[in-house]
């Protein structure tokens, strides 16, 4: 019964069809573009643990929760989350953050969000792997992770390989070349040809001229 809960709230994060009881589920969707890696996490709480949970972010103890305390509250998250591109960490900004209404929260039907960018480094093409761990609150939690499909082309997601309970995710993709990177090696290329075939065929002028020297 879970583990169907736990699929229908990845692919609807916002619109649960059953109630969570005693599990905090967080949802991992990670998408990649060839500049930056985006981290989408869905973080719900079920009823039993639901009251601690809006205990943590509702810091003035004012029955409700505000986006100041929902921000808050996910930035005490971020350190627990890493990201990584071919073993290199990389830094996450956190950009947004919300909260369902507190009722929602109660029943174990919404998800807080919170979302976080990381520059990636210049990257050659090929095959590359992102890498994802999550550390947070590892008692009494269900994880997944997943790959959102690329919206850029050149951006092939190739594998993904979880451990036992998908807190951590490795990615494996491939970075394709623009047409104008490609333009521009196929144009590199063809002038260096045309360098070395210029270079030759002067060298043998001259050789010629030399002969012709010695003989006349």
């Amino acid at each position: 019964m879970m583990g169907g809960v736990c699929l229908a709230l990845l692919a609807h994060p916002r619109q649960a069809s059953a109630h969570l009881l005693d599990a905090y589920l967080q949802a991992a969707q990670i998408s990649i573009d060839p500049q930056q890696v985006t981290l989408d996490l869905y973080l719900t709480p079920g009823v039993q643990i639901a009251p601690g949970v809006l205990e943590a972010i509702d810091l003035d103890h004012g029955g409700s929760v505000s986006a100041a305390e929902v921000q808050q509250y996910a930035e005490s998250i971020l350190p627990k989350l890493t990201l990584a591109v071919d073993g290199k960490p990389l830094t996450m900004q956190l950009t947004a953050s919300d909260s369902p209404p507190v009722e929602e929260l109660r029943q174990g039907v919404g998800p807080l969000h919170l979302k976080a960018v990381a520059q990636l480094p210049r990257l050659g093409d090929g095959t590359h792997i992102v890498s994802f761990r999550n550390m947070f609150r590892p008692a009494g939690s269900l994880y997944l992770a997943n790959a959102m499909l690329p919206r850029d082309q050149r951006i092939v997601i190739r594998e993904q390989n979880r451990d036992q309970v998908q807190s951590t995710i490795d990615i494996t993709y491939d970075l394709r070349a623009t047409k104008a990177e490609i333009f521009v090696r196929t144009a590199a290329a063809l002038f260096a040809a045309l360098t070395a075939w210029a270079a030759w065929w002067l060298a043998i002028l001259r050789r010629r001229r030399a002969r012709a020297n010695v003989t006349a």
